[in-house]
């Protein structure tokens, strides 16, 4: 399995800008080990929250890969989530039709997980 705060440095806009790979590394450093321990991907067991996963599939911010790696991850180890990935969105919905999909999905979503 790929580690997703790995790929991030090859994968997406950030990484095809020398800017964005000199924002990486002076954020989230060089170390390999380092930067495995902290990758989500690695630290699903720890996720005590009810999860809610939003992507847009064309999203060059965060690649569609990343919202893969991390859902077979959490498929392998059973958590539960709940999630909407739109194939005609990028990084943030903009289409208000997708809005509509996702807002009643989202409150629905807090009102089952979020106490009054």
């Amino acid at each position: 399995m790929i580690i997703i705060i790995l790929i991030i440095y090859e994968d997406g806009d950030i990484a095809e800008r020398d800017s964005g790979q000199k924002y990486l590394r002076r954020v989230l450093g060089e170390d390999e080990q380092e930067l495995k321990a902290n990758s989500p991907v690695n630290l699903v067991n720890n996720i005590k929250a009810d999860l809610f996963l939003v992507h847009g599939a064309k999203d060059v911010r965060v690649p569609i890969s990343h919202y893969e790696q991390l859902t077979t991850a959490l498929d392998k180890i059973g958590k539960p989530y709940q999630s909407l990935v739109k194939d005609d969105e990028g990084h943030g919905f903009q289409k208000e039709e997708n809005k509509f999909d996702l807002y009643p999905r989202l409150i629905k979503f807090f009102d089952q997980h979020i106490g009054d």
